[in-house]
């Protein structure tokens, strides 16, 4: 092998090992995050996970005593948070995931059952190697 060949391949294996490692540092950094919304009547905070999953529901007091909200719009303000969290973890996970895993990369997806997180990172993650 020509020497430029070999410092070409060994630039090209310590770029993909740096990739490698932000990804995973990106992986863990995901697999902790949560983000969280208040609903517009401020009445309901929702905290999701990074993947979506609900992690926690806040009632204000408020909507609990004195017939503030019904139990109708307490309800639909725990969707409207619900909503909001998981839209802010798509965009999210998009934003952090898009330069490893490219375009083709949905976190809605993810986010509404069509894909698993960990297959999509599993999978970039083999293909950089």
């Amino acid at each position: 092998m020509k020497p430029e060949s070999a410092e070409r391949l060994a630039r090209m294996t310590r770029n993909l090992e740096q990739a490698r490692q932000r990804a995973e540092a990106i992986q863990a950094e995901l697999r902790d995050a949560r983000y969280s919304a208040t609903s517009e009547d401020r009445m309901v905070t929702v905290t999701v996970t990074a993947g979506g999953q609900l992690a926690d529901v806040e009632i204000n007091p408020r909507a609990m005593g004195g017939g503030v909200t019904d139990s109708e719009q307490l309800g639909a303000s725990i969707v409207e948070a619900a909503h909001a969290a998981t839209a802010e973890a798509a965009e999210q996970m998009n934003e952090r995931l898009r330069p490893f895993l490219g375009d083709s990369f949905d976190a809605d997806a993810v986010l509404r059952g069509e894909g698993d997180f960990d297959d999509m990172i599993y999978g970039a993650r083999e293909r950089m190697r």
